[in-house]
């Protein structure tokens, strides 16, 4: 499963395969490689009408709204951001896609990436979101526990895939 999961990550990358051990490192942190994790977060509030997507799919807007504050996945994506990205599907069905896990992930990492022009800040900004400063960065990497920190560790252990 691990290397089909690494084949899929290197085919989305492409021309930006440098980034494949960020990537996997992040995959790493936030489901190690488990493509059925997934996590109710009960305060998420950043949902993208869920009425319009409960009508479209024919479920309910509470079905909606709770898969809307799930992350779902290899890279722990909130269904909420799966919508902003553009998804329409289920977003339980996301949990047997692999590569639209992969696809939308990666995608969601670089919009950190093109925003804040930085490796660390995006890592953050990938888990916390866009208010990531400088100075988050320099408590993270003095925090082994941290989320970049932990990321950094996992990005590691793929410098040679």
């Amino acid at each position: 499963m691990k290397e089909e999961i690494i084949k899929i990550v290197k085919e989305n990358l492409k021309d930006r395969e440098n980034f494949t051990p960020v990537i996997l490192g992040i995959i790493n942190t936030e489901s190690s490689f488990n493509p059925l994790a997934c996590r109710f977060e009960p305060e998420w509030k950043y949902l993208k009408t869920p009425s319009y997507f409960a009508k479209k799919l024919g479920i309910t807007a509470d079905t909606e709204i709770v898969f809307q504050k799930i992350s779902w996945g290899l890279m722990q994506v909130m269904g909420s951001v799966y919508r902003e990205l553009g998804y329409t599907g289920h977003l339980n069905a996301l949990s047997t896609d692999i590569e639209r896990q992969i696809r939308y992930g990666i995608n969601h990492f670089f919009r950190f990436y093109s925003y804040y022009k930085d490796l660390y800040k995006a890592i953050l900004g990938y888990n916390r979101g866009y208010a990531v400063k400088e100075e988050d960065v320099k408590l993270a990497l003095l925090d082994e526990h941290s989320y970049l920190s932990k990321v950094l560790k996992h990005s590691k252990e793929f410098l040679e895939v």
